[in-house]
């Protein structure tokens, strides 16, 4: 169902030029060369949500799911990269913070630990203010959204697949659907709330679960859905609209 495709790792290589090319603000003559290059997240969240759910797809379809193999898995896959990050990041933040500053970068780093950054800097001033900058570890809070999305996602679609296996798809759009318009609906009021947290996140990863219900791998599924003439427009058509979004 989902085997390795490098035409996604290449996806997720543009998405993190994009966020990099964003908070760089790199222009060109004065106009800005990537002012939406911050929607390369959004693209990671998406791609997240196709890996792991398809994963667990795959191995509750095979009898070969575990909870304990699962977790193991993206525990070895982000703790080290993670661990290094938080080091460097520390040594650095110990040598040029003052007393104050490094009192909060601390509890920023308890929360990047924890996996609750999220929580933790939407109880602080809104991502583009400009004293973000001073927040070291104010990215972390990507990894926690998703991280809070890996301890809910598996143990679903545990259950679902084990007693409405059938309604699986149905059920993982009404929650994707009903994510959307909150957020949508609290974005004007609330963007601090609807940037952060996994309730308001979680149609992008979940839109990443329904796309497995559509790779070739489900013949009969994807044949009904998607025809073989539109599948070949997609893929540019997706990369038209990825970089208008980047750039406009």
């Amino acid at each position: 169902m989902v085997s390795y495709r490098k035409e996604l790792d290449g996806l997720r290589a543009v998405a993190v030029i994009a966020v990099i090319l964003y908070h760089a603000k790199t222009s060109i003559k004065t106009i800005p060369f990537c002012c939406g290059g911050l929607f390369g997240v959004d693209v990671l969240f998406v791609l997240s949500g196709y890996l792991i759910t398809g994963i667990i797809r795959e191995q509750i379809n095979n009898n070969a799911f575990s909870f304990a193999d699962f977790y193991v898995r993206r525990a070895k896959r982000i703790l080290p990269a993670l661990i290094v990050v938080l080091t460097v990041v520390s040594a650095a933040a110990y040598i040029i913070l003052l007393p104050e500053e490094m009192i909060a970068y601390v509890q920023s780093l308890k929360a990047s630990l924890g996996f609750y950054s999220n929580y933790f800097f939407y109880g602080e001033d809104s991502y583009t203010a400009a004293a973000s900058v001073y927040k070291p570890l104010l990215h972390t809070w990507s990894l926690s959204v998703e991280c809070q999305f890996y301890l809910i996602c598996p143990a679903f679609i545990w259950l679902i697949c084990k007693y409405f296996k059938r309604y699986l798809f149905l059920l993982l759009l009404a929650l994707t659907l009903l994510s959307f318009f909150s957020a949508v609906l609290l974005a004007p009021g609330y963007p601090s709330k609807t940037f952060y947290l996994l309730p308001f996140r979680a149609w992008e990863l979940l839109a990443g679960g329904l796309i497995t219900f559509f790779v070739p791998g489900e013949t009969a599924f994807f044949r009904r859905s998607v025809g073989a003439g539109l599948a070949k427009i997609m893929p540019p058509l997706g990369g038209g609209l990825l970089a208008t979004a980047f750039f406009l």
